[in-house]
């Protein structure tokens, strides 16, 4: 594959995974529902960072497209992927991409609660435009009931630091919908109840396909545009 590695003028934060290899529990649901298509789909991967997407899955498609707001991490992946991989640098809410050209766009490991409500809501309508009628979208999401059920005193232990700090900053009144907790480093993301994320997706048109809880911080959607291929 080629690619395509472009400067970017932001100094936004990354919507990127860990630097690791192995996928997580929600990634090995999707290759499994995905299991005898792979060859024949054109997959976009938006906040690829440093590639660990493209090891998981993104070998596996007919064709990959990666998208990474940070130029360097952009770069990173292109080297570590030995140029197999086409990554632009962009914006995951104004896709320089045409409408309707993918069969599955991808958000892996919670990237999309990095960024703030409203442009959370415009990535999701972005990921509608670029895929074809029948296509399919796969994200996770911080799981807002999850984090309140370790609110007790009694299960604090089973949060890790940053869970705990984010857990600091939520405010009476905060516990439903969706949420913005900063951590100490004043890093905000977003935690979303169940109910909500649906009543969004359904709002951009999607028709939800499946849900991957776990009982793990996160929760995966699979959602499709509607339509005929």
């Amino acid at each position: 594959m080629s690619r395509k590695v472009e400067p970017s003028a932001t100094r936004e934060r990354s919507f990127a995974g860990p630097d690791r290899w192995d996928p997580d529990d929600h990634e090995r649901a999707l290759l499994r529902r995905f299991a005898d298509q792979w060859a024949q789909l054109r997959v976009l991967d938006l906040g690829i960072g440093t590639g660990r997407t493209w090891f998981a899955f993104g070998w596996r498609a007919g064709r990959y497209v990666g998208v990474e707001l940070v130029h360097e991490l952009a770069r990173r992946a292109v080297e570590r992927t030995a140029g197999r991989a086409t990554v632009l640098v962009a914006d995951a809410a104004r896709l320089p991409l045409a409408a309707g050209i993918f069969d599955l766009v991808c958000f892996p490991f919670n990237g999309l609660d990095y960024a703030d409500p409203p442009t959370r809501t415009r990535i999701l309508g972005e990921a509608a435009r670029v895929l074809r009628p029948g296509g399919s979208l796969y994200f996770t999401t911080h799981s807002l009931e999850w984090l309140l059920d370790r609110s007790g005193p009694d299960r604090r232990g089973e949060l890790s630091t940053i869970e705990r700090q984010r857990l600091a900053d939520l405010r009476p009144g905060g516990s439903t919908g969706i949420v913005v907790l900063h951590d100490d480093a004043g890093n905000g993301t977003c935690y979303v109840t169940h109910d909500w994320e649906m009543d969004e997706l359904r709002s951009l048109g999607f028709v939800v396909t499946d849900v991957h809880d776990d009982n793990s911080s996160s929760r995966a959607y699979l959602v499709e545009r509607p339509g005929s291929p």
